[in-house]
């Protein structure tokens, strides 16, 4: 049996790096470095948290009967972004918000 060079192992390495949660690479392509070891159990953990808070504020909705209740604040996630367009305040400039401009 000859040897031969077979490079397709170091290829298939090399291309997993951008699917891998602890790449530098992929929070880079990504833009935005809190995805850097932002993996599958802390996306669940995230929803976990945020599920608990969620029941707390139903309970303390149903228990407080007319007393008002302050909404939770739930886990920001890398990736997300805020909101940063501006609402319409005319019928005017709703076609322009619609359009993207």
């Amino acid at each position: 049996m000859v040897w031969q060079e077979d490079i397709r192992p170091l290829l298939a390495l090399i291309n997993r790096i951008r699917h891998e949660p602890w790449s530098l690479y992929r929070a880079n392509e990504l833009e935005d470095i809190k995805l850097f070891g932002y993996d599958a159990t802390a996306q669940r953990l995230d929803n976990v948290q945020d599920e608990l808070k969620n029941t707390q504020f139903v309970l303390q909705k149903i228990n407080a009967g007319k007393k008002p209740v302050k909404s939770p604040t739930y886990v920001e996630r890398p990736g997300s972004k805020t909101n940063t367009t501006q609402q319409p305040t005319s019928l005017d400039d709703v076609g322009s918000f619609f359009a993207g401009a």
